[in-house]
């Protein structure tokens, strides 16, 4: 009756240990983009449209994934990506005081396919700056990065390092760091 007990045990102990291998890993976020100079202001959080949430094939507040239910944030996505634009271009040397050019984005696609361990996001935004006083548009740009993440990961980390890949991309562009200067 011991042996079976201590076999269980053994078992099961085992069977935790080699499949945490495969769901969890440390946490390492991006790289920090080069810092950057320039002036935008980014614009209100209605103005960074969450399109698969607009042609109702997600609510606000979730991102599709390959499951059968979705993954739900506790705010809506576009004010999640909104801050995280926010805090990466602040982060990077960008000033977001502009008074002149105003930064909006749509995001166009946010997915994660997490049939296999790791999982792979993927942002797709659209950036826009707009030349305030004359209302021309000086900036234009679709961004598409993809992160790998555990399959049970912190979901919240998980959006600031997609938009923080996105934000890196996009400050390496010399046509959106000429727009903002």
């Amino acid at each position: 009756m011991k042996s079976t007990y201590f076999v269980r045990c053994g078992l099961a102990v085992a069977i935790a240990l080699l499949s945490g291998c495969s769901l969890f890993h440390f946490h390492r976020s991006p790289h920090p983009a080069a810092h950057v100079t320039g002036n935008v202001s980014v614009a209100p959080v209605s103005d960074f449209v969450y399109l698969p949430a607009v042609k109702g094939h997600v609510s606000e507040n979730r991102i599709a994934n390959t499951a059968v239910s979705g993954i739900v944030m506790k705010s809506n996505i576009n004010a999640a990506v909104h801050q995280a634009v926010l805090r990466d271009l602040n982060g990077v040397g960008v000033h977001t005081g502009s008074e002149k050019r105003v930064l909006s984005a749509t995001i166009v696609t946010f997915v994660v396919d997490d049939i296999h361990a790791p999982a792979i996001w993927t942002l797709k935004m659209r950036y826009v700056v707009t030349d305030v006083p004359s209302q021309q548009v000086i900036y234009e740009s679709t961004r598409t990065v993809e992160r790998e993440a555990a399959k049970f990961t912190n979901t919240t980390l998980a959006l600031d390092d997609i938009v923080k890949l996105s934000i890196n991309e996009l400050v390496a562009d010399s046509a959106f760091i000429k727009a903002i200067n």
